[in-house]
């Protein structure tokens, strides 16, 4: 596999004259600002920085390096902190580096010295690496990085679906990774293995509402009652709201009693829960503590 090389697609189209008149002008106004409306300002600039570093203005690396450093010191006095951070890390950052390019070939090993870099840093490269078809790059990359929900979905557009479903049974440890990685194998195709990762999931960390409902609705299109009303209940347990219990009740049909009463129940325990509008639970419906 060649040896990838920044430098040679297509500059993006950013105009780097532009970029810095807008800089100077935000900088003459910070007087004038809140700290909240200078940080939104000069971010979207500094994120336009990068997105002109990191498509390959490599020459030009060492001099933008300087002037982020210089415009960073200008805003510090305004309690705008690291707003260029990400910007002069790619500044400096290049291609180039032996342990990158370790990392990139897949021939790194424990014994390398490749320290890793800033997650956004690693997002960036990925971008750059899709966009450009080096995919193995990127999983190489990715798996590297820890960025593990990119790499299971990469993994599933290339069709080694059972690969990533056991990466991701060893690797996920939030729910939301494990939507990404059930909803690409169940759009692949594989639709009992997707089922069967975001049941998986439910026990993960992190907000889980939005995978319960997921699986609620695919596993009851697909007829498996069981499988639904579990994670019916889960969705319920995690988004109190009128709609996620009358979904309980669909499902759940002659069992809804035993149902109702759990999840009632569960309400009444839940002091976080407070009715409001038309998504809140109708009063007869909640016991009194």
């Amino acid at each position: 596999m060649d040896k990838f090389d920044a430098s040679s697609p297509r500059r993006a189209q950013v105009d780097a004259k532009a970029i810095r008149r807008q800089v100077r002008s935000i900088l003459h106004s910070l007087d004038r600002m809140r700290r909240s409306e200078a940080y939104w300002h000069v971010g979207a600039v500094a994120n336009e920085v990068r997105r002109l570093l990191e498509q390959g203005w490599t020459k030009e690396r060492k001099v933008w390096a300087r002037k982020l450093e210089t415009w960073q010191q200008e805003i510090d006095a305004y309690g705008v902190d690291d707003v260029f951070a990400a910007a002069h890390d790619a500044a400096l950052q290049s291609w180039d580096d032996p342990q990158l390019q370790h990392v990139l070939q897949g021939t790194d090993s424990e014994n390398d010295s490749w320290d890793g870099e800033e997650p956004e840093l690693t997002v960036a490269r990925l971008h750059i690496l899709e966009r450009r078809g080096r995919l193995q790059e990127y999983l190489h990359l990715a798996r590297a990085e820890g960025q593990n929900e990119a790499y299971v979905a990469m993994l599933v557009r290339l069709g080694r679906t059972q690969e990533a479903a056991a990466y991701g049974r060893k690797h996920l440890e939030i729910a939301q990774e494990a939507l990404t990685l059930a909803r690409a194998l169940y759009d692949r195709g594989e639709r009992e293995q997707g089922l069967q990762i975001a049941e998986e999931g439910l026990v993960l960390q992190g907000p889980k509402a939005d995978l319960a409902k997921w699986l609620r609705d695919k596993a009851e299109n697909a007829g498996e009652k069981t499988r639904a009303l579990a994670a019916a209940e889960v969705a319920f347990r995690e988004e109190l709201n009128l709609a996620n219990y009358l979904r309980v009740a669909e499902i759940a049909r002659e069992q809804w009693p035993e149902d109702r009463a759990k999840l009632l129940e569960h309400v009444r325990h839940t002091k976080s829960y407070t009715p409001h509008g038309s998504r809140a639970l109708p009063s007869n419906h909640i016991p009194n503590g």
